[in-house]
């Protein structure tokens, strides 16, 4: 497998250590070879958002055309792709944003339905979206009391994914709820998915994505890039809330 990968261009996934270093000593089956015509930053940044947003929509739920989804963070970069996973796809999002400003921005995207959580209960505004059904699809990496309202949101038989804890409070689950109503809660990890994956499979998942990125859907804006030595400014700007685009770090030439 090592002999494969020689000479290629490639991601690895570093799972004991960071990625923040010029060097890096990884297993062969940690590095994945990616297309030359992929851009640098977007190569950076191939793993985990892009894998992530396509996974859970196309490979997890496969949403059918005309289904509706519910995410949270919709303003993220991997909320952004869903959004224009569903324009490619032909499933509806419903989306989930903190500021009323984002609203505009997003349906300029394709985002069907846009709801702000300072316009009241979330659950609330999408059981009215929704004439009272409720999603059959979720996907929140908020938890805390958004991710419990997401659950709410959930239809007779509907599935969510938790895929973050971006609260840092955990989400309240009523066993009625669950069973009254059949939904289904579950974890995402995008690093145990991918371990249980063959390696034609992975193969496979890597070219859908690669085209992805180049046709336009799974890319990521990117914002301001940094030398390591000024790795310190470079976490500042990443913490700044309303950056415009992800912020990377220039590890060396490439």
């Amino acid at each position: 497998l090592g002999k494969l990968r020689m000479g290629k261009r490639v991601v690895a996934l570093t799972s004991s250590a960071g990625s923040w270093g010029e060097y890096a000593v990884v297993s062969a089956k940690q590095v994945i070879p990616v297309s030359k015509q992929v851009p640098l930053e977007q190569a950076a940044m191939f793993f985990v958002n892009p894998a992530a947003a396509y996974v859970m929509t196309r490979r997890i739920f496969n949403v059918p055309a005309g289904e509706s989804i519910l995410q949270t963070a919709a303003g993220s970069a991997l909320g952004r792709m869903i959004i224009r996973l569903g324009k490619k796809f032909g499933f509806k999002t419903i989306n989930v944003v903190r500021r009323r400003e984002q609203i505009v921005e997003l349906k300029s995207l394709g985002a069907d339905i846009v709801i702000s959580e300072a316009d009241g209960d979330i659950a609330e505004q999408v059981m009215k979206a929704t004439n009272g059904k409720g999603v059959p699809f979720a996907v929140d990496p908020v938890g805390g009391a958004t991710g419990t309202a997401v659950l709410r949101s959930l239809a007779l038989g509907g599935k969510m994914l938790m895929f973050g804890t971006l609260s840092g409070e955990p989400i309240t689950i009523s066993p009625r709820e669950l069973m009254t109503r059949d939904v289904t809660l579950s974890g995402f990890w995008l690093g145990n998915w991918m371990m249980q994956q063959s390696i034609l499979g992975k193969l496979k998942l890597i070219r859908t994505l690669s085209g992805l990125i180049l046709e336009g859907v799974l890319v990521s804006d990117v914002g301001e890039s940094f030398p390591l030595e000024r790795v310190a400014e470079a976490v500042r700007t990443a913490e700044k809330p309303g950056r415009g685009g992800k912020t990377l770090l220039k590890i060396a030439n490439a």
